[in-house]
């Protein structure tokens, strides 16, 4: 009985849990809890839910009520009717990354500010083939949106569209204090930029895709703030700024383009201060990038470059080019510059001369010779031509090689260093023995100018490789301090006897040292007897002992007998 009793009471506590959990599953699927897996669109196109619900991923979206309302059952975005569960819904919301693209007009912008608005998305890209909606924008709840998003990366790509919504769009980005990640325009996609948004970095792709830059309308010199502006495949960047708002914008701007695109300047530059543009590009264009094609105004242009003033030995180069402004129409004769001046602080011989890999410059490679002391004061002119590209990649060359410093003293010079022998056998060398002969001495080879090696005072013929290494196939003398090796090969032609190794230097303060050339490594006893004579001698004796005891013996018998 006891046991019928308790099945009872586990049944209805079964029930009574059942039937308390299933409102709350209920109620838990209108609380914002995603559901993973992949969902089809009626008008083509799919929403993917991943398996930890935290990536949202909306492909094709098309502007109906129908796309609307699945993408919204399926992410469980139906309105919550009360306080609790609006705060149920914001505290269960695990999307973190959102992807969507398509032809995004109100309904879909909709969609992005649900799901924005627990304020978790680290991440939100956007794909959009049609502009943002004015009445969407005009909505003081966009704002609120921006404000959620102050902690995702927001990553904007525009196919094919001509938006004026992104300028005010990104003003309310601005507004909220929420800089873009990136900023995509393709296939042909225009934009216009006229307040202080900060995009960190724009990327132009595509004959007709375009970014134009104009002024604040509030502050008149403003441009925006970008970090990076990438042109390539035909794109244009068009600035409608003038020499203040090009300066402002260039601050912390890298341009990087391919030489395909073009950077165009409106008629906002004076015709007379084109040296804004060129001040602009030397800021702003990047050293990683190709030169672009440049236009002022209606007249096709190009861009040239003035390489910086570099100073050697206590004089610097300085490049100036005529036509000043550096921008400057096709087919224009360029005379460039390069100025001399200072003090030389040591004798030598500079070297100056301008290049290019775009164009050919005409006037060759200068030298001047100075004493120290000597002002070095001099013009040097150098032509081109730009044809229908714009030359970025001119440079200076401008180096200077010091005079040998040789002492002019008529006194013997003091010997300031020892030398040693370092080979194997000592100060001797063996005829036949393939060993080399091994002098060193203390004294730097490059930093006091060695000048050759002798032998009993002729100088032997070496190649002089480089600062460091003397060589030739009888010797060579190398740095550490300076250490001359004679080889075999021309040790075996000297004759049996004492010789003198000499390093010379071009202060006269040179290095002796003798060694000796001998035929055997044997201790030389004086002895000059010759074991052959020996030997005979020794076997003419045993054979005359040999012959007397013969003669003894026989006399002896014949006296017995």
């Amino acid at each position: 009985m006891m046991r019928k009793k308790n099945a009872r009471r586990a049944v209805a506590v079964f029930v009574a849990l059942l039937m308390f959990v299933m409102p709350l599953t209920v109620a838990a699927q209108d609380m914002g809890l995603a559901v993973a897996g992949t969902t089809n669109l009626s008008d083509s196109g799919t929403i993917t839910v991943s398996e930890d619900e935290t990536t949202v991923t909306i492909e094709g979206f098309v502007d109906s009520d129908t796309n609307y309302g699945t993408v919204k059952s399926t992410l469980d975005l139906l309105d919550p009717t009360d306080a609790s569960a609006v705060a149920e819904y914001v505290t269960n919301s695990k999307i973190t990354t959102l992807t969507i693209s398509g032809a995004l007009d109100v309904y879909g912008w909709l969609i992005i500010a649900q799901i924005a608005e627990p304020g978790n998305l680290e991440t939100l890209n956007i794909t959009t083939t049609e502009s943002i909606p004015e009445m969407f924008l005009d909505q003081d709840r966009w704002k609120f949106v921006a404000a959620d998003l102050a902690n995702t990366d927001v990553n904007f790509t525009y196919v094919g569209v001509s938006d004026a919504g992104a300028t005010t769009l990104a003003a309310i980005f601005a507004e909220a204090g929420v800089p873009l990640k990136s900023l995509n325009l393709t296939s042909g996609s225009s934009i216009t930029l006229d307040s202080a948004v900060e995009i960190e970095k724009v990327t132009v792709a595509g004959e007709g895709s375009k970014l134009t830059i104009t002024p604040s309308a509030v502050e008149n010199t403003t441009p925006p703030a970008i970090g990076t502006v990438e042109l390539k495949d035909g794109a244009e960047l068009a600035l409608e700024l003038d020499a203040d708002g090009l300066d402002a914008f260039a601050d912390g701007l890298s341009i990087v383009s391919d030489n395909t695109s073009t950077i165009s300047f409106s008629d906002a530059v004076d015709d007379e201060d084109t040296t804004a543009i060129s001040d602009f590009l030397d800021k702003a264009l990047s050293e990683n990038s190709d030169a672009p094609n440049i236009s002022v105004g209606e007249e096709a242009t190009y861009y040239y470059n003035t390489p910086s003033a570099k100073t050697v030995n206590g004089v610097t180069a300085t490049v100036t080019a005529s036509p000043a402004g550096l921008v400057v129409a096709s087919n224009t004769a360029i005379t460039a510059t390069v100025t001399l001046s200072g003090t030389a602080s040591k004798a030598g011989t500079f070297t100056i001369g301008l290049a290019s890999k775009t164009v050919v410059v005409s006037g060759g490679t200068k030298t001047l010779k100075v004493t120290a002391g000597q002002v070095a004061a001099g013009e040097y002119a150098y032509t081109f031509t730009i044809g229908d590209a714009s030359v970025a990649d001119l440079a200076l060359t401008f180096g200077f090689e010091a005079d040998r410093e040789v002492s002019e003293s008529t006194e013997p010079p003091e010997v300031i260093h020892d030398v040693q022998v370092i080979s194997e056998d000592g100060a001797k060398y063996v005829l036949g023995s393939g060993k080399p002969f091994v002098v060193k001495s203390l004294r730097s080879m490059s930093g006091e100018y060695f000048t050759a090696l002798l032998v009993d005072g002729d100088a032997l013929a070496l190649t002089h490789t480089s600062a460091t290494l003397w060589e030739s196939t009888y010797a060579k003398v190398e740095e550490g301090s300076t250490i001359a090796t004679l080889y075999p090969a021309y040790l075996d032609k000297l004759s049996v006897g004492d010789h003198t190794v000499t390093l010379a230097y071009a202060d006269g303060n040179n290095a002796t040292v003798t060694f000796s050339v001998v035929k055997s490594a044997t201790p030389d006893t004086g002895d000059e007897s010759s074991p052959a004579l020996f030997v005979t001698l020794l076997i003419l004796a045993i054979a005359g002992l040999a012959t007397c005891i013969f003669v003894r013996r026989r006399a002896a018998k014949r006296t017995v007998a």
